[in-house]
């Protein structure tokens, strides 16, 4: 099989069968240290193309290189690990994502707080980062303290709580923001318009639905649909979930100042 690259991300190696061979350009060279996964490379499939074609999208190298993020997503998911639409900041060596859909005003919230707290931030992925999930035992003394008192939960954690690393990958949207490294995720802001400006803490239940409308995936295999579902409820049930509603900015993005990045802050909103 010609035009076979190899692609790093979030410390794997995978192949990659490129249709476009000029896409090799969009991707930096993989990791020599990096371990390689073996099995059948990452590709789009003639299926792929035809149902992307039927819905206005051209084929092309660019075109090829962001569709990409789908099945890497897809291949990422068998080691634990999924692709998460949203811009990842890192902020005193914790990771937090900002998570809507495209045009909500993700970036816009990741600039302002760059430009509320100059140098603070740095910006590990501009779009789709990679969520690696690593499984750790915990005791009663040291387990991540989240409200679970709501009556309306739904979801649980017979496993235990999960280690969550925030890692870069390829794919940093339109402003091309990256450079910050990998570090732990220590909450989760969904960000939502409204007439108000209000930042509230979610339960699992309530921010279950856009959490897992985030992830992003093929939706062709079911294993696949259940094993997103499956990381997005480890997700729900290891960070602290808040709601950003925003009317105005910057009056919005002081509020994520006020109650999360403050010396003085909370991990946990009351």
């Amino acid at each position: 099989m010609k035009n076979i690259i190899d692609v790093t991300l979030s410390g794997l190696t995978f192949p990659c069968h490129l249709r476009y061979p000029e896409a090799a350009r969009y991707f930096p060279m993989p990791d020599p240290d990096a371990p390689c996964v073996g099995g059948i490379p990452v590709c789009l499939t003639d299926e792929d193309w035809s149902f992307y074609l039927n819905a206005g999208i051209e084929e092309n190298a660019h075109s090829e290189y962001s569709l990409l993020t789908m099945p890497f997503s897809d291949a990422l998911m068998d080691y634990n690990r999924m692709a998460f639409h949203a811009v990842a900041l890192r902020w005193q060596d914790k990771a937090y994502l900002i998570a809507a859909p495209s045009g909500v005003g993700k970036s816009t919230q990741a600039r302002f707080l760059q430009e509320l707290r100059p140098g603070e931030f740095g910006v590990i992925s501009g779009d789709r980062p990679i969520l690696e999930f690593r499984k750790k035992e915990t005791h009663f003394s040291d387990e991540i303290q989240i409200d679970r008192s709501d009556s309306t939960q739904i979801l649980s954690n017979p496993e235990g709580h999960w280690d969550i690393i925030v890692h870069p990958s390829q794919w940093n949207g339109k402003e091309n923001w990256f450079g910050a490294k990998a570090a732990p995720l220590a909450g989760l802001i969904l960000l939502l318009r409204g007439d108000q400006n209000e930042l509230i803490s979610l339960t699992p239940r309530e921010a279950a639905i856009r959490c897992y409308n985030q992830v992003i995936q093929t939706f062709i295999s079911p294993d696949k649909i259940r094993k997103a579902a499956e990381l997005t409820t480890r997700l729900l049930n290891s960070v602290p979930i808040w709601q950003l509603t925003t009317y105005q900015v910057p009056e919005s993005t002081k509020l994520l100042v006020k109650s999360i990045f403050s010396s003085n802050s909370q991990t946990e909103m009351e």
